[in-house]
């Protein structure tokens, strides 16, 4: 529509009988919309992957109102009523970064669960992380004027990643959890050997190929519970979904 790819976000009556609108989302390039979020303020948000530079979107007073590199990880705010853009914000580094979920917080923010291959900044009081890691979570004010909490996780080498996201959830009491796999399909991932596990995991080694499960804190302090889970030593375990 607008690039070379676009992001597409659709709205639907709830007995899917009719399309209220359908909107695209992108600039002159590559763009990807991976997750979308309807909060209970009525506020609806996307987020995903873009190498677009060019943006008829409003980013005045946003976290970031440019990109910084080839892949930058977005997050905008829509009109639920007709799917226009309210508000846009890259978040990134001066590497590859690509957001791959989103949920809200009981306070009405925004969490973003994605990937880093750049040197991600840690954001808040105390929280917990693994530095130098290439998997992020970040906390947006609704407004996307500001990061109030960041963090990366993982086995502290950025140049690969350890997981694929396939979901996130953020509690009614704030706690967030996350899940993905991690084996070394392309040259540019790396397997999930190395992330952070708890003494109560169900399982704290892996093998070449492993699911992994993790809760984090509501104040982003304290790493609740991690572990890996798949079969051993036979093949790579994985899932998209």
């Amino acid at each position: 529509y607008r690039g070379n790819q676009d992001g597409l976000v659709v709205s639907f009556s709830s007995d899917l009988q009719q399309l209220n609108w359908a909107s695209y989302i992108g600039g002159e390039d590559h763009d990807a919309t991976i997750s979308v979020r309807y909060t209970p303020q009525n506020r609806l948000y996307v987020t995903g992957i873009t190498r677009s530079d060019s943006l008829s979107y409003d980013t005045t007073n946003v976290y970031q109102g440019s990109k910084l590199d080839l892949d930058d990880a977005f997050l905008a705010e829509l009109n639920p009523n007709n799917g226009s853009i309210i508000k846009w914000t890259y978040t990134g580094t001066a590497a590859n970064d690509r957001a791959f979920f989103i949920d809200y917080t009981p306070q009405g923010n925004l969490v973003v669960f994605g990937q880093t291959n750049g040197l991600w900044p840690s954001i808040g009081d105390s929280v917990w992380g693994v530095a130098n890691s290439s998997m992020f979570l970040q906390e947006f004010s609704p407004d996307l004027s500001q990061v109030l909490r960041s963090t990366v996780f993982g086995d502290g080498d950025r140049s690969e990643t350890d997981i694929s996201p396939t979901a996130l959830m953020v509690s009614d009491c704030g706690d967030i959890f996350i899940s993905g796999w991690g084996a070394s399909y392309t040259r540019f991932m790396g397997d999930a050997g190395g992330m952070p596990v708890t003494p109560n995991a169900y399982r704290d080694s892996s093998d070449f190929g492993d699911f992994y499960f993790m809760r984090l804190s509501s104040t982003w302090q304290k790493l609740e519970y991690a572990t890996f889970f798949g079969q051993y030593g036979i093949s790579a375990d994985h899932v998209d979904g």
